[in-house]
């Protein structure tokens, strides 16, 4: 596998730097592992490049040519011609000229209150689009000047410019306007092929059939222009894309067109994507197809999507797939006469214009046309059972209207619709639009997308704001920034006869020659790998594609401050130089043990060199190291029994169920190795020194400690973590933690010095509450069989201790025996009763 493009087909894992934390034991080594592209992002690259697919690759050289004076400031347009580039700058109109292999530019001309957008070549002359008040077209002669061919009235921007043979197509702006000028006529005129409601056409392109592609402003439509044998323009349009404007056009002989947009709004600084943070896989280019998949009908993509059922009850029972029919059908017979035309019609594919001649018929290649359409939609019925459903057939978009006629019977001019909803999705788009009219997004990201070059299978991307260069491997769907220069934009791309790819700036204006070849050397040096402790650091492994004449050397670097640059970490250890070796493949990892000190921090270093056309594949690396084995921590222990939830209303008269035994008990701990932890548990009587079991070999985080089986009293609880679970005898570790004192009481409250009296229709009862560690919470009373208690306060008015004296008056009591009920409860909610028989006396 050889690598000649600047995305190699390297069958390698991509390189990201996501740290890998293993669940292993601490005598088991760690990895950083770098395995997809967001993490590589935040290293350092000199002249190496990141791909979407994780990559680590030398990147292409640039070099600026010439120096250009400091008033210009863009480059819009260049032309390379015989040996020579000429550039068209500004913003002060100037037009250029640099000699191929020297170094410098010559300013040629300067320009009055006019511009120069475009540049073309015919015959070994250079054509200047000139925009201004009076706009025009003209020829650099011999002696440097301007003479002028023809002159465009009613154009002010002169956008973009293209050759067929000796006919001149220009792109032209405010109002917008396809021009073509026949430049071998005696007196070369200006004729108007299409007029838009758009103020500009942008850019302009063409097939090899010699048809127009043209992007315009305002509504970001792509047109596609055919020049009938009469000479006149049949327009349709292609693309309406939701960004405003189509500022680059490239098109294929075949038709199929690549369009960038550049609505300026959308260009900020930044990435719009993501980047890949796990391995996705990459397309497999060398699998080949007995068939290839076919392509999906207009109609299919055309077809609005269901809406989804309210209810799956409500939607209708699936009909079972049809068993395909047999149509007797002749394919070769024609299936197309005259009187069947408007229905046959119906079946043309959607969103094809036809036109008919002037006696309304079809010509003999919509015949033909026709005739294609039934004959692929009759075969595909065959293998279905389904004929596809009938479209309309759109055949004129501009009747001829009877300016005769009454008003109200004159066929009404098609109205312009709507624009689309503008910024579907943010940043600007490439999109790619094949022979058949079908759309696919191939970029998007927040820049303004300014020219589109295809070389060698990749699609070059020159962008703004920010200067970068993207490639686009379209088949492998890899893309990455191939190189970002010190200017903002890249408005003006173009190839000299031997193949340089010459690239014209804006803010600040430069001339760059794109080198052809990789660079000879490039670096990629990982950010800071944080190991949380000193580490031992271990066997790095590499996987990589290195080709014959390319190699990558490894080094490696440790210390214990996180920036190398505020103190001094070890120098650079040189670990081993790999080379390409025809026994190993791009899968198997090549091995080498780090030389660089114990430390808590490391970076590596790759160092990729090219040889021309090839370039190393850095596909994966990992890094092991080893962190000595650390105790666990406890953050926190708590302890309490659970809350009981309050009653309210009439609940609230009613007994509550006695409250839990069991205390609940939670910690928080960790291992700094991510070693396997056990905790054991134990508690300690206030003023003794023996810790007591609780549990032993608890591997949750909490526990439930029935407080029934210890006496009455005030505890610390104790919880030690271990990691013997992950390391040898003699190296486990261990942490414990101690509880704020707890209080275990399951005793109620009793009462002591009762004493009643009853006389005259009145009880009197005393007596005092008391507890033995909880404070006492309430005392209430119940006479005979009442449903409720009714509550008493103590003799001070406040239940705020263990020892509450009370008094319970009682009258109205008919005379005679009764039956008094005492309720005493403590904070706890642990509840005694104790009832009374009393007599009431007269």
């Amino acid at each position: 596998m050889k690598l000649t493009h600047l995305l190699p087909l390297a069958a390698v894992a991509a390189v990201v730097l996501t740290l890998v934390v293993a669940e292993s034991p601490a005598v088991q080594p760690k990895r950083f592992t770098h395995s997809s592209e967001a993490e590589l992002l935040e290293g350092e690259k000199r002249d190496t490049i990141v791909t979407n697919l994780g990559d680590v690759m030398l990147a292409r050289g640039t070099e600026v040519i010439g120096e250009i004076p400091e008033e210009t400031s863009v480059v819009y347009d260049l032309q390379a011609l015989d040996g020579l580039v000429y550039l068209a700058a500004g913003p002060e109109a100037r037009l250029m000229r640099h000699t191929l292999g020297g170094e410098q530019l010559e300013a040629v001309l300067e320009l009055d209150a006019e511009q120069v957008f475009a540049l073309a070549v015919l015959d070994g002359e250079l054509l200047v689009g000139v925009s201004g008040a009076t706009s025009r077209i003209a020829r650099l002669t011999e002696d440097d000047a301007l003479e002028t061919i023809v002159e465009l009235d009613d154009v002010n921007y002169v956008w973009d410019m293209v050759l067929d043979g000796q006919t001149l197509y220009l792109a032209t702006g405010t109002p917008a306007a396809l021009l073509a000028v026949e430049l071998d006529a005696d007196e070369p005129a200006v004729r108007t092929l299409l007029e838009t409601e758009q103020a500009n056409l942008l850019s302009l392109a063409m097939d090899d059939a010699s048809r127009l592609y043209v992007g315009t402003d305002t509504d970001g439509l792509i047109y596609r222009v055919t020049i009938n044998e009469a000479g006149e323009a049949e327009p349709f349009v292609l693309y309406d894309a939701p960004e405003p404007e189509i500022a680059a056009l490239l098109v294929r002989g075949d038709g199929t067109v690549f369009a960038g947009t550049a609505d300026a709004e959308q260009a900020r600084p930044g990435r719009l994507e993501t980047p890949v943070d796990e391995p996705e896989g990459r397309i497999d280019d060398e699998v080949e197809l007995d068939e290839q998949p076919a392509e999906p009908e207009p109609d299919q993509e055309l077809e609005p999507e269901a809406e989804e059922a309210d209810d799956p009850a409500d939607e209708p029972e699936p009909e079972p797939d049809p068993e395909p029919v047999e149509a007797d059908v002749d394919l070769d017979a024609p299936v197309i006469e005259d009187d069947e035309i408007e229905d046959l019609a119906r079946l043309i594919e959607r969103g094809r214009v036809v036109r008919l001649d002037e006696d309304g018929r079809p010509t003999a290649e919509q015949r033909d046309a026709l005739r294609e359409e039934i004959r692929r939609r009759l075969e595909r019925a065959r293998r279905t059972g389904e004929l596809e459903a009938e479209v309309a057939m759109v055949v004129d978009d501009e009747p001829e209207i009877d300016e005769d006629a009454p008003e109200a019977a004159r066929p009404e001019r098609p109205v312009r619709r709507p624009s689309p909803a503008r910024r579907a999705q943010p940043g600007n788009a490439v999109y790619r639009i094949d022979s058949e009219g079908f759309v696919t997004e191939l970029f998007r990201e927040s820049v303004m997308i300014l020219r589109l070059y295809e070389d060698n299978g990749r699609l070059l991307i020159a962008t703004g704001n920010e200067g970068e260069l993207w490639a686009l491997a379209i088949d492998r769907q890899e893309r990455a920034v191939l190189t970002t220069l010190e200017a903002d934009q890249i408005p003006a791309l173009t190839v000299t006869a031997d193949g340089q790819i010459l690239l014209g700036t804006a803010n600040p204006a430069k001339l760059v020659r794109l080198d052809d070849r990789f660079a000879q050397e490039g670096t990629y040096t990982s950010d800071v790998l944080d190991a949380e402790q000193v580490s031992l650091w271990g066997t790095l492994l590499m996987r990589a594609e290195i080709p014959a004449g390319t190699s990558v050397t490894v080094e490696t670097r440790s210390g214990n401050v996180r920036d190398p640059e505020h103190a001094p970490w070890t120098p650079w250890q040189e670990l081993t130089v790999f080379e390409h070796d025809e026994a190993i493949t791009d899968l198997e990892p090549r091995q080498v043990g780090v030389e660089s000190p114990p430390g808590r921090f490391v970076q590596y270093r790759l160092t990729l060199r090219g040889e021309g056309n090839a370039s190393p594949a850095i596909g994966s690396v990992e890094l092991a190291y080893l962190m000595p084995n650390l105790p666990p921590k406890i953050e926190s222990v708590r302890a309490a029994y659970p809350t009981p939830r309050p009653r309210r209303g009439a609940a609230a008269q009613q007994d509550e169920e006695p409250p839990s035994t069991e205390m609940e008990i939670e910690w928080e701990a960790s291992d700094p190795n991510e070693d396997q932890l056990l905790y054991t548990l134990e508690f300690r009587p206030a003023g003794a020194r023996r810790w007591l079991p609780i549990a032993d070999n608890v591997d949750e985080k909490s526990y439930e400690w029935e407080t029934r089986r210890v006496p009455d009293g005030r505890y610390v609880i104790r919880v030690t973590a271990s990691d013997r679970l992950s390391n040898p005898p003699g190296m486990a570790k261990t942490t414990s933690r101690l509880s704020d004192p707890v209080l275990v009481d399951n005793t109620a409250p009793r009462l002591e010095d009762l004493d009643w009296a009853g006389e005259a229709g009145v009880l009197r009862i005393t007596g005092v509450a008391v507890d033995r560690f909880s404070p006492v919470a309430s005392v209430a009373y119940a006479v005979n069989d009442a449903e409720h208690f009714t509550p008493v306060l103590p003799v001070d008015m406040i239940f705020d201790s263990t020892r509450e004296p009370f008094e319970v008056t009682l009258a109205g009591l008919e005379p005679g025996e009764h039956v008094v009920t005492l309720r005493v409860r403590d904070t706890r909610g642990n509840t005694r009763y104790e009832s009374l028989i009393v007599e009431v006396r007269r």
